[in-house]
């Protein structure tokens, strides 16, 4: 849609008059709005929920916190796609006709063509008396015009140095492109210096007499809590020039109210303020600086020049422009203009140091590196201790690809001034481009130190966190710095250590912000997937991983837990087609995928095999650096006891967690000192809190590094460490390859070889490892007597119930599979409803969560298959295990499934 609109309101709190302006603006919207943002900048729960109930309406963003009126809008800008914003306050009240001065204007293309900000009259709702009809300066102070009386200016449109910016429109390429809001100003003064940047770069302010709307004038609370604030902001910048606004509004209010007659004679008295508006009301060095420095950094050369021009025509032969005129050559790369202005400044000031800096910055982009050092060399001699001399030489040093030289400069530039930014950020970037990340990691975080809010630096130590593995660092900073981390690259970053650290809430908020932003964006969509798993919202996970395959077709891992999810419900839709693919990535990401997944299940015990010792190989391989600059050595345990670790993801609310209470009350404590090692976020279930009192030998490490991880470890001086995971979620496979105890072994948590060089040992029994599969194993077996499982804790069994007690029937044979859904398959759940076929009245008692969804696919395959859905009876979850123990003993046949046997639940299983 051409000149299409897009109107921004930035919302905090005032629920009443936002709703009211809400319901005005869907009754008398402007012709050609094609989109509407909101910013909940930060709004309380009752006015977040109301706009959460409309979203459907609008575009809706949200600020956890309030960032106040600046951030806000430009935060809407950025996200529009419109011709024109129209920003508008939550507290206007608008009625029919109120704009159609605004369409008129935009289709007159010459006249909008210069055009800054375009305002309008506003009332007060009680006295219905003009409370704005543009902003003037009386007294040094501005103010609204008008304000108080009955009547508006009859003229069309009247031009003003400033408008209000509780409703004004804007062309939205220059609303960027002259830098939005200020968001030094803390809701207050934005509107007013966005229109004085605007009229000293040459366009007009104007105010259209006809379009009338009802304003509450400032309903945001914060507007008089900043006020001292914004005015020192205001008046620090525009202070020295104030009173010229007010004669140049003099002479305009004169031209615009005299008689025809009279024009030529109020032009020519006021002929110096009025033609040469620019120069004479922004005549002030410190803003023209100022701006030409902020644009001419933004590579904004139309702009720069603007007020280039403006310092020519007041300060033409004063040093600090011919200085400015060379910089801005310079930035355009027309090295030739700029050398010339330099040579000719030195000639007449020899010793000026920063006309030594620009011209071998100048002759350095050219190539000519000799003249360049040696302007360099000059610069020195005339100040030696200045750091940015030793800068501009490390700086020319790197482009001659002499590092080492640039280095030893860059690190005598902080030496000399140890606040000196600049020399430490190139010291950084030089160690980043040798690889040296540990160094410029120390780097940075001086940088962070001396500039809190410098979003590059934080973007980068985000970076080298992530190289280096460290997810905790990364959402350390992110507490801290989130205000200051905007790219998507960097908020994925955070994203990503938030799920690794356990803080799924606020991993969550990230993400989704993300996913508002770019709904394609395929981590977020996987994280998300991961997180809806976490949750058990299976769903909700399939739906985000069949996202992340559309995005990527060739992904193993989306494919993988797509498939994953699916089987938690059972939905068994295009299964043969999902798990040939996944056998054909397999073989090609043999060694770099996981193992433990649905895609483990169909594979036998040799491809098992061969996938388990390819990916011991690339781990060991990948960890090699760390283990040898490591270089553990093992002194031994030196006491009478023998040091056993536990090391484990899962000492939780799961299987293994709850299998290893048992075992570890029946460990002879005379012999064994036995230290926990729990790599996965503290929780506040039953379970983990029993674990944490076996007191300083439980060991939170979820929060180390990985080599923090392993010299903890390797300090407890272990006669042996005993793995719990394997390559199962959230497995410490990397961990174990960096050998941090002299013996390693695998115990319960997977049934499977871990390849070789990862631990030494496998411990099982003769059922569960036969002697037949030892040449699969790259461990050694160690086959205990009987059963290597641990019986977990069977006391207090709650009194036996009755059938009725558990929603079975009171008659027929109950067969019982109490077990997760993702071990159920076509194969063994058709073998199932054949047996129920064959034994009348049986019913089949599962147990598994969230159940819904999956009994939905279930039943539906049941009745597939000539079986009545209320045969298959789906257990509660229950609170108490005791309870839940009590209820097995009800069933008459266990049932399992012979790709993936019950270990916990066949032992509850047997015991009842």
């Amino acid at each position: 849609m051409e000149n299409s609109i897009c109107v921004i309101t930035s919302v905090r709190n005032c629920l009443v008059e936002t709703a009211e302006y809400l319901e005005s603006l869907k009754r008398f919207p402007p012709k050609n709005l094609s989109e509407q943002i909101i910013i909940d900048d930060g709004s309380e729960e009752e006015t977040q929920k109301f706009l959460l109930s409309i979203k459907e309406e609008y575009t809706l963003y949200r600020n956890r916190e309030s960032m106040g009126f600046a951030y806000a809008n430009n935060l809407g800008a950025a996200k529009a796609g419109a011709d024109w914003l129209l920003f508008m306050n939550n507290d206007l009240v608008l009625s029919r006709g109120w704009s159609d001065s605004f369409n008129s204007l935009i289709l007159d293309r010459e006249s909008n063509k210069n055009l800054g900000c375009v305002g309008n009259i506003q009332l007060d709702p009680d006295t219905r008396k003009i409370d704005h009809a543009g902003v003037v300066f009386s007294n040094g102070i501005p103010e609204h015009f008008c304000k108080g009386k009955q009547v508006a200016p009859a003229n069309y449109l009247s031009e003003y140095l400033a408008v209000t910016g509780a409703c004004f429109l804007i062309k939205r390429e220059l609303f960027l492109y002259v830098g939005g809001f200020d968001e030094s100003y803390k809701t207050g003064f934005e509107d007013i210096d966005l229109c004085l940047r605007l009229s000293m770069l040459g366009y007009k302010n104007v105010v259209l007499n006809q379009s009338v709307v009802l304003h509450k004038k400032s309903s945001t609370p914060e507007r008089n809590q900043f006020q001292s604030h914004n005015s020192r902001v205001f008046y620090g910048r525009w202070g020295k020039v104030i009173t010229r606004f007010q004669e140049w509004e003099n002479a305009k209010r004169k031209l615009e109210n005299c008689p025809e007659n009279k024009k030529t004679k109020v032009l020519h008295a006021f002929e110096y303020v009025l033609n040469r508006k620019e120069s004479f009301l922004f005549a002030d060095r410190k803003i023209l600086l100022e701006y030409f420095n902020l644009y001419l950094k933004q590579k904004n050369f139309p702009f720069a020049e603007r007020i280039l021009s403006i310092l020519v025509d007041r300060y033409d032969f004063d040093e600090k422009t011919i200085f400015c005129k060379a910089r801005f050559f310079a930035a355009k790369e027309k090295y030739s203009e700029a050398k010339i202005i330099l040579e000719g400044f030195l000639k007449e000031n020899p010793k000026n140091v920063e006309v030594l800096l620009l011209l071998s910055s100048a002759y350095q982009k050219e190539g000519v590196f000799k003249v360049a050092l040696e302007r360099l060399n000059q610069a020195k001699k005339i100040e030696p201790y200045k750091s940015r001399v030793f800068l501009g030489i490390s700086k020319c040093k790197q482009s001659m690809g002499k590092m080492e030289e640039a280095s030893k400069y860059a690190h005598l530039s902080t030496l000399l001034n140890p606040d000196f930014s600049p020399g430490w950020k190139v010291l950084g970037t030089i160690y980043r481009k040798k690889k040296n990340y540990r160094k410029e990691l120390i780097i940075l975080e001086i940088l962070l130190q001396k500039e809190p809010k410098d979003s590059k630096t934080i973007g980068r130590l985000l970076e080298v966190y992530h190289a280096l593995k460290r997810p905790e660092k990364i959402w350390s900073i992110y507490r801290r710095c989130h205000k200051q981390i905007k790219t998507e690259k960097h908020l994925m970053l955070c994203a990503q250590a938030g799920y690794q650290v356990g803080d799924f809430q606020r991993c969550n908020f990230i993400v989704q912000a993300i996913l508002n932003e770019n709904p394609q964006h395929p981590k977020a969509n996987m994280i998300s997937g991961n997180l809806s798993v976490g949750s058990k919202e299976f769903a909700k996970a399939v739906s985000f991983y069949q996202k992340a395959c559309d995005i990527l077709p060739d992904s193993w891992e989306a494919l993988s837990n797509l498939v994953n999810s699916k089987s938690f419900l059972c939905d068994w839709s295009d299964r043969k087609a999902e798990l040939d693919q996944l056998k054909i990535h397999a073989k090609e990401m043999l060694g770099k995928a996981g193992a433990f997944e649905v895609p483990g299940l169909q594979m036998n015990e040799a491809e098992e095999s061969d996938h388990a010792y390819a990916r011991s190989h690339f781990l060991l391989e990948r960890t090699k650096p760390i283990r040898e600059k490591l270089d553990f050595s093992y002194s031994g345990n030196k006491g009478d006891k023998k040091r056993i670790g536990f090391l484990s993801p899962d000492f939780r609310n799961h299987a293994v967690g709850h299998q290893m209470i048992g075992l570890l009350n029946n460990l002879d404590s005379e012999k064994y000192e036995v230290f926990l090692f729990a790599t996965s976020p503290k929780d506040d279930c039953k379970v983990r809190k029993r674990f944490a009192g076996y007191g300083e030998n439980f060991r939170d490490i979820s929060g180390l590094s990985l080599v923090a991880k392993a010299n903890f470890i390797n300090k407890t001086f272990l006669d042996l460490l005993i793995d719990l995971g394997g390559y199962s979620r959230g497995h410490n496979a990397e961990l174990l390859a960096l050998r941090p105890s002299a013996r390693q072994a695998h115990f319960l948590g997977y049934a499977s070889t871990m390849g070789k060089g990862i631990v030494d040992y496998n411990i099982a029994d003769r059922i569960v490892i036969p002697t037949s599969s030892s040449k699969y194993f790259g461990e050694k077996v160690i086959r205990m007597e009987g059963c290597f499982f641990p019986p977990g804790e069977f006391e207090g069994f709650a009194p036996r119930v009755k059938r009725k007690g558990v929603g079975l029937p009171p008659r027929g044979f109950v067969f019982c599979a109490f077990h997760a859904a993702y071990k159920l398959e076509p194969g063994i759940w058709a073998s199932w409803m054949r047996i129920l076929k064959a034994v009348p009245e049986s019913v089949l008692w599962l147990k598994f969560k969230p159940g819904k969804d999956g009994m939905k696919n279930l039943r539906s395959e049941a009745i597939r298959q000539g079986i009545s859905s209320k045969r298959i009876i789906l257990a509660d979850d229950l609170s108490e295990r005791k309870d839940h123990l009590s209820r097995m003993t009800v069933a008459d046949l266990y049932l399992d499934c012979p790709k993936y046997n019950g270990h916990a639940s066949a032992m509850d299983a047997l015991h009842a």
